[in-house]
């Protein structure tokens, strides 16, 4: 990177007090990115002092149970403990390589965030220059690296960044980012010796590209789009490949359409056999596949807004009001913003010769959202979505500008694009400034949008964990009087309000919403809070473990979980912890086959045997540890995630070895 060729503007404006008439050194690149990295650490460290949010401890919590990482088997268990299509592995050991117990330092993880997008940033000026490079023509683009270094630094401080960057658990989104800007540079590096050195460029290609989307799909699945990415890039930036002997044009021919089109296409092939997963995806969201696919162009344009536009107060995590597009005039801008995405994609297609980096930009930013702002039934809208694909809107940016310059002062633009970063840099520092503080935070995402019933929920429980409980039962009634279905509000209330004698907790209440609302992550979380409520001997009027049974089997009840094996399996198992403190073996049981018929894991036949042998019922044990034993030798994931699951069905298995020779 740091081996850019000098060089002079001949027959050009010149750009003001950043290019000289004689031959730039290379030191100069160096330290404008070294500074770009300083200003970009400056932006982004305020929110290291803030804490976890939202989906942060769900994912990185899953510590917890497997214990402090002292073990390869507990590293194991933790790099896969993920819930995702494959785990994400790479991600999770790079959580693990900061902390390796629980609760993990957040400060320490946030820091890595930071430097992780830091080096993203020198991979978009790398990228970015490689792809100006490519440019035919007396440019001014092909004689200065300045223009790679605007669009690193306004990709670098966009303040659609802060989501990302300070929310921990999008340390997947970066890496995954990582992978794929390495892989777009590998490209454009090696691609033009093709020609020259086939047999060379065929191998290279092929094996680091591979690793790059390997790595990156370990990192998490959106890497997918490397292939889509370098397509992209071979069509705009090269042309078509001449080889004197026809076997070489097959062979590349034959990669190029293998490594374009192939990992896509496997995709396909993987979501059209699970099919399940979108039955079940879209009954839990509050829109169908049709509606969300209508939905989407609008949210697409609502991003490239507020990329270009961004709000000086900043924004969050919390979307979950937007409204649902029902058809194409329903509401009318669905189809407005659907004609302006295809004029878009138009303009690209027309500009391809013209001006090649506006028309890459443009395609790259709507194929950096073929795979979460399409059919996949994911919530509606996410900032960090536009990670790596904004990179594509300041390329297209960019490249009006180096257009517009033949004709206007270049010094008039450049003023411009620094107010604009600069401007980035104030917004996204403040943003940061917020992300440093969860109260203050939180306080910022409820005030800005009342009606979101996560927003009420994240302000509450931070209310409540500093002690403020009477500003956190403000804060959740008022959120209850307009989300009259959600189950977690009013278990946030009991759960606040049970430590006063006068109040009764509202039995009736919670198991009549339990058998309509919707699946809520923090009502589960909510009754499990109460459980260990209970466990501790806390006197809350009414409250007892027969009031949680009867919540948990109304639950059982309710339509949206007809279908969700998984979530009613671990239903069955709560129900059977509780009849187990109940002392009552038969039911405890009997919920377990119930839960192994849902979904059945080596861990409950193993919770089975242990109950029975402790009964004294050391054949029927014996039974189900067998049963353990078989399932784990299928599921070897589920032994890695578990670790020393195998060894707890030894030591009962020998247990009952010794009492049968009894």
């Amino acid at each position: 990177m740091l081996g850019i060729r000098c060089g002079i503007l001949k027959g050009e404006r010149k750009l003001p007090f950043l290019m000289k008439d004689a031959c730039v050194s290379v030191f100069l690149p160096a330290l404008h990115l070294s500074l770009l990295g300083f200003v970009v650490y400056l932006v982004f460290q305020p929110g290291m002092t803030g804490g976890f949010v939202f989906d942060d401890i769900p994912n990185l919590g899953r510590l917890a149970p497997i214990g402090d990482i002292r073990s390869f088997d507990q590293l194991l268990a933790f790099i896969f403990s993920s819930d995702s299509l494959h785990g994400r592995p790479l991600s999770m050991m790079t959580f693990a390589i900061d902390d390796q117990s629980w609760p993990m330092d957040a400060q320490t993880l946030k820091r890595t965030n930071i430097l992780l997008h830091i080096v993203n940033v020198f991979l978009v000026f790398w990228c970015a220059l490689l792809l100006i490079k490519r440019i035919d023509g007396d440019s001014i683009f092909a004689s200065s690296y300045i223009y790679p270094l605007l669009i690193a630094m306004l990709w670098g401080v966009s303040p659609l960044q802060v989501s990302t960057v300070s929310y921990i658990i999008q340390r997947m989104t970066e890496l995954s980012a990582l992978f794929v800007l390495l892989g777009m540079v590998l490209y454009l590096k090696v691609r033009p010796k093709l020609s020259e050195r086939f047999w060379f460029t065929i191998i290279v290609l092929s094996f680091f590209e591979l690793t790059f989307l390997a790595f990156g799909i370990a990192s998490k699945e959106n890497a997918l789009l490397l292939s889509l990415f370098c397509a992209l890039i071979e069509y705009f930036f090269f042309s078509k490949p001449h080889f004197s002997l026809i076997y070489k044009e097959v062979i590349w021919r034959v990669w190029s359409y293998l490594f374009f089109f192939g990992p896509i296409i496997c995709f396909l092939i993987y979501w059209a056999w699970h099919t399940s997963f979108f039955e079940t995806g879209y009954e839990r969201r509050e829109f169908t596949l049709e509606e969300r696919l209508l939905t989407q162009p609008r949210v697409i344009v609502s991003y490239i807004f507020s990329i270009l536009i961004p709000k000086l107060s900043g924004t969050g995590l919390f979307f979950e009001g937007i409204e649902v597009s029902t058809g194409f005039f329903k509401p009318i801008s669905t189809i407005a913003s659907l004609i302006l995405i295809g004029f878009l994609l138009t303009l690209s297609f027309l500009l391809r010769h013209r001006a090649p980096l506006v028309s890459f930009g443009i395609a790259f930013y709507f194929t950096g959202h073929l795979m979460e702002s399409t059919f996949i039934p994911l919530e509606i809208y996410f900032e960090h979505r536009n990670y790596l694909p904004q990179f594509g809107i300041w390329l297209t940016l960019i490249g009006l500008v180096g257009l517009l310059v033949k004709f206007i002062r270049p010094k008039l633009f450049l003023t411009f694009i620094v107010f604009y970063i600069c401007l980035f840099a104030f917004i996204s520092f403040n943003s940061s400034t917020l992300w440093g503080s969860n109260i203050r935070l939180a306080s910022s995402w409820y005030l800005g949008n009342m009606d979101s019933l996560r927003a009420a929920q994240f302000y509450a429980s931070e209310l409540y964990s500093m002690g403020s409980y009477d500003s956190a039962k403000s804060v959740l009634e008022a959120s209850e009087k307009i989300h009259t279905d959600s189950l977690a509000i009013p278990i946030s209330l009991a759960i606040i309000n049970c430590g006063s004698s006068s109040y009764e907790f509202p039995e009736h209440k919670l198991v009549e919403l339990a058998k309509v609302s919707k699946m809520e992550t923090a009502a589960f979380e909510g009754i499990q809070i109460i459980e260990r409520l209970l466990d501790k001997g806390l006197e809350c009027p009414h409250l007892t473990y027969s009031s949680v049974e009867k919540i948990y089997e109304a639950l059982l009840l309710n339509p949206y979980y007809a279908s969700k094996g998984l979530v009613r399996s671990r239903i069955y198992q709560r129900l059977s912890e509780i009849e187990v403190k109940n002392r009552n073996l038969n039911l405890a049981v009997h919920y377990l086959d119930m839960a192994c018929i849902e979904n059945c894991t080596p861990s409950i036949r193993l919770k089975q045997a242990e109950l029975l042998a402790s009964a004294g019922l050391y054949e029927q044990a014996q039974g189900f540890i067998r049963q353990a034993e078989e399932m784990l030798g299928d599921k070897k994931l589920f032994s890695i995630k578990n670790p020393g699951l195998e060894d707890r069905i030894s030591e009962i298995e020998g247990v009952l070895d010794r009492s049968s020779d009894d």
